[in-house]
């Protein structure tokens, strides 16, 4: 059954109902890193609670 529908094992998919009690299957879309860089609002300020770590000093080896 899963050939036939083009899945293999572990494919994502959203189960949804119609209004007539039928099972509506569909595969999830795999987004590329630039498609969802391209839906974000640069000029958004950023959330309050991200303040936090932009003045945290480096715990390991991260480069600063």
């Amino acid at each position: 059954m899963l050939r036939n529908l083009g899945l293999t094992a572990g494919h994502a998919l959203t189960l949804e109902t119609t209004s007539d009690r039928r099972i509506v299957l569909t595969p999830k879309r795999k987004y590329t890193l630039a498609e969802m860089i391209a839906q974000c609002d640069l000029s958004a300020p950023a959330p309050a609670d991200m303040a936090a770590w932009d003045s945290m000093k480096p715990e390991g080896g991260e480069v600063w």
